[in-house]
């Protein structure tokens, strides 16, 4: 049973999918950028900050390995999936279902090779069913409890074919730093009032190192609150 805080995040994302569902104009990339939370709060990120994190944080990746397909985990309206730069198959899920009829209703826009699927980082049965070169999990951790985040990422590391990124991830290490951060100096309350998850790198490392995987840190920052969060790309050996 989910506690009242995940019940909490879900009403939320449902009720941000909601404000665009129901336009009928075309929507741009920019437009998921927004439903995906990144443009509000303290952060402000704008269209520079998101299209250089993207292009920083994809070449560090492709240093490592090449893909062809890429499963996002916990992608919204998948901002982040159809900002990357290159003729890939798209995988996507979510547990809001507003958040992810607008991602295929963009696909279908833009003729792009996407599949995006409704699911719960609790539950996972996406992961149980797909293998993508590339499974990812961009700042969505935080919203389930750390126990549910460890079990996804193994999930993760079990299906990926060249590689597992997990990226923007509030560290436990600077776990009071955010905190007062966040409760001092964001702006868009809404979806920032409920407290995040915070995560140890070192427990990632240790369990993708058990499976052969290289650890590959991501050096590409996204906003203010970057500096309290870590990324790293998990690549699994040949």
């Amino acid at each position: 049973m989910k506690s009242t805080q995940e019940l909490n995040w879900q009403r939320i994302w449902e009720k941000k999918g909601n404000l665009k569902s129901d336009t009928k104009e075309a929507i741009h990339i920019w437009d998921l950028v927004g439903c995906n939370g990144y443009d509000s709060g303290a952060d402000r990120i704008s269209k520079h900050d998101w299209d250089h994190w993207i292009a920083t944080l994809t070449n560090e990746i492709a240093e490592h390995s090449t893909f062809d397909s890429w499963l996002d985990i916990g992608c919204g309206a998948g901002a982040f999936l159809f900002s990357i730069d290159r003729q890939i198959k798209r995988y996507g899920s979510d547990y809001s279902q507003s958040l992810i009829q607008i991602a295929r209703r963009y696909a279908k826009q833009e003729k792009l090779d996407a599949d995006f699927y409704l699911d719960d980082l609790n539950d996972m049965e996406v992961l149980l069913h797909i293998d993508a070169d590339i499974i990812s999990c961009v700042s969505a951790l935080q919203y389930v409890p750390v126990a549910v985040g460890l079990e996804c990422f193994k999930q993760m590391l079990h299906h990926a074919r060249k590689g597992v990124l997990i990226a923007e991830i509030p560290s436990l290490l600077c776990k009071e730093a955010a905190s007062d951060f966040r409760a001092n100096s964001l702006t868009y309350r809404e979806v920032e009032e409920y407290p995040h998850s915070y995560y140890s790198m070192a427990q990632f490392n240790s369990l993708a190192i058990n499976m052969g995987y290289t650890i590959i840190k991501i050096e590409s920052k996204l906003g203010l609150q970057s500096r309290y969060r870590w990324s790293a790309y998990y690549h699994r050996a040949k």
